[in-house]
């Protein structure tokens, strides 16, 4: 249980823990919800571990707190879910009712939880005994739908100017430490690069002169390269390994009157809303002076009012386009005026003071968007969102073929196929809920 506000504490501060409000709780006083995810799951020396058990698993939550579409990257309830994937190498499901009132219901979350997890362990997505990948392992071997296969067989590199840079003249340093370092197998890492086709045109440097392994989709394939080729069942199944090492991170938003009797589970992806006009400036001498919110309504086009949840479409009005109105007022006072703002903000002075709010929300339409799945009209689903933990790129990190494969729902809960079929395929029964 947190104790604070957001972030983490600094190093060598002390966190006493104190019982919490009933058996088996505790309180940890002044932390912050990253601190209490990493003092509970430290695969080391964390709270679960002291007590003498493994933490096969995290769940975080349940959260009153919004973290749907942009808000995912800010909300304190995925900082710490994903603290504790990162740092513990335990799957984690961070659950949460996407509303700031703090009196808002959770009966529905907590009956969405139980049978989301219901779902994962009848398939057998982890390891109920033990887990798989805490403490982490050191590096990732190369692995099907992961950046850690860059340059094998199942992930090519696109031409010879790239094998040249990556792994030919110029990376010796990088040899030379794998070869030194416990997980290598030889060389870079076990990988032996293989490129996808031939040179960059568009490249001006010098002939690389590389002279690895082509794979020519356009040419026939021998047996063993087909068998590299990733199909949507391989995908699921990188997708449920991804999850058992705490490199995928699960959250489950659920409307506050969310009903398992009545509502539906929908899988998603993060919506397309975010925040603007957040920063009022005052030019007034005095901080007090009055503030009035922006109800210009928008003439450029906007198809989609902003409306709070609940009200009626009367109560709509257009957002600002703050990009077109920039463009029309470039238009129409010159290129070269750049100290002219959309905003018409006084050029050459400095504010007396700033004023930072909650912004006007902005949400568009999106196919599969976990906004709309939850706040769409008549909608009211519990959104199950993949995340991955790591930035693009990294050798942790599922790449995007695998993260389209998670949209693909299971036709009977609407849950992700990949987190209800089993090893064998089959979908197992969750107990409750409407499909």
């Amino acid at each position: 249980k947190k104790g604070g506000g957001g972030g983490r504490c600094r190093d060598g501060a002390r966190l006493f823990l104190d019982p919490g409000p009933f058996p088996e709780c505790w309180h940890l006083k002044g932390a912050s919800a990253e601190d209490a995810a990493l003092c509970g799951a430290d695969p080391t020396a964390g709270l679960v571990v002291s007590l003498g058990f493994q933490c096969v698993m995290c769940v975080v939550g349940i959260a009153r707190e919004p973290c749907l579409g942009e808000d995912f990257v800010g909300a304190s309830c995925t900082n710490a879910g994903r603290r504790t994937a990162v740092s513990s190498g335990t799957p984690t499901v961070v659950v949460a009712v996407p509303t700031t009132s703090k009196n808002a219901p959770v009966a529905g979350a907590r009956s969405a939880l139980e049978i989301v997890l219901l779902h994962i362990k009848k398939s057998r997505v982890i390891d109920l005994e033990s887990p798989r990948n805490s403490p982490r392992s050191h590096f990732p071997f190369p692995t099907k739908a992961r950046w850690a296969g860059l340059g094998s067989d199942a992930f090519p590199l696109p031409d010879d100017d790239m094998a040249s840079a990556l792994y030919g003249a110029g990376t010796n340093s990088y040899a030379e430490f794998a070869s030194k370092d416990c997980w290598s197998l030889g060389g870079l890492g076990g990988v032996s690069p293989v490129v996808r086709g031939g040179g960059d045109a568009g490249y001006k440097g010098a002939d690389s002169g590389y002279s690895g392994t082509r794979f020519n989709p356009g040419e026939e394939q021998k047996e063993d390269e087909k068998e590299t080729r990733l199909n949507a069942q391989s995908l699921r199944a990188s997708l449920r390994d991804a999850f058992r090492d705490g490199d995928l991170l699960l959250t489950l938003n659920v409307p506050p009157l969310w009903s398992p009797a009545r509502d539906e589970f929908a899988t998603c992806r993060p919506g397309v809303l975010w925040r603007q006009e957040r920063v009022t400036a005052l030019f007034a001498k005095s901080s007090d002076a009055p503030m009035e919110a922006s109800t210009k309504n928008d003439t450029w086009g906007r198809t989609l009012p902003v409306a709070s949840i609940g009200s009626s479409a009367s109560d709509a009005r257009f957002v600002r386009q703050l990009a077109t109105e920039r463009l029309v007022e470039q238009r129409e006072f010159g290129l070269g005026n750049q100290a002219r703002q959309a905003t018409s903000a006084p050029p050459g002075e400095a504010p007396v003071c700033f004023v930072v709010n909650g912004g006007v929300v902005v949400a568009d339409d999106c196919v599969a968007g976990d906004v709309d799945a939850v706040f769409g009209v008549g909608v009211g689903k519990a959104a199950v969102t993949a995340h991955v933990v790591w930035p693009i790129g990294h050798p942790f990190a599922l790449r995007e073929d695998a993260t389209v494969e998670a949209l693909r729902p299971c036709p009977e809960t609407g849950l992700p196929l990949w987190l209800v079929e089993d090893l064998e395929g089959n979908i197992g029964n969750g107990g409750g809920g409407s499909s």
